[in-house]
């Protein structure tokens, strides 16, 4: 073993939060998908990312951030997209054209200390303007996961 070094500034914590949902629900074209499960935080939780029920997680730390999502559908043209402030993130727009499916998402994005003095707001969206997203529960076993987002926060800023 060698000298232990300098510790750096304070930042970001690294991990991950998980946000999920077991209940039946019709999200509205522009309406936010719901989380109706706490959250699970990783071994310790992660500084900076809260969930206020039922659809929005606020980040109030700077970072680099992943965001996984998945969602069971049983409509036919569904498409959803994370929101960052009413804003959608690049390349987290995806799309189902059949029914049942499942939409599996992911983005990047980065946070600056100047963006987050206010917190962000984050969402999961229905950006279908002319369908309805079904989240499937039909025969499903109990306690069966239809929508989860894994908000993993990878970099502490420097």
């Amino acid at each position: 073993t060698g000298l232990q070094g300098v510790q750096g500034p304070p930042g970001t914590q690294v991990g991950s939060v998980l946000i999920y949902n077991y209940g039946c629900q019709c999200v509205s074209p522009g309406g936010a998908v719901a989380f109706d499960q706490p959250p699970i935080p990783n071994i310790l939780p992660v500084l900076g990312i809260n969930f206020v029920s039922p659809s929005t997680v606020f980040l109030t730390a700077p970072g680099l951030f992943r965001v996984d999502y998945k969602l069971l559908t049983q409509c036919t043209d569904a498409t959803v997209a994370l929101f960052l402030n009413g804003t959608e993130i690049p390349a987290s727009r995806y799309t189902s054209r059949l029914a049942p499916n499942q939409i599996d998402g992911t983005a990047f994005f980065a946070l600056t200390a100047e963006q987050v003095q206010v917190p962000v707001q984050m969402t999961l969206r229905n950006v279908n303007p002319n369908h309805r997203l079904d989240v499937y529960c039909e025969c499903l076993e109990p306690n069966t996961v239809n929508a989860s987002m894994l908000i993993t926060a990878l970099v502490d800023p420097v």
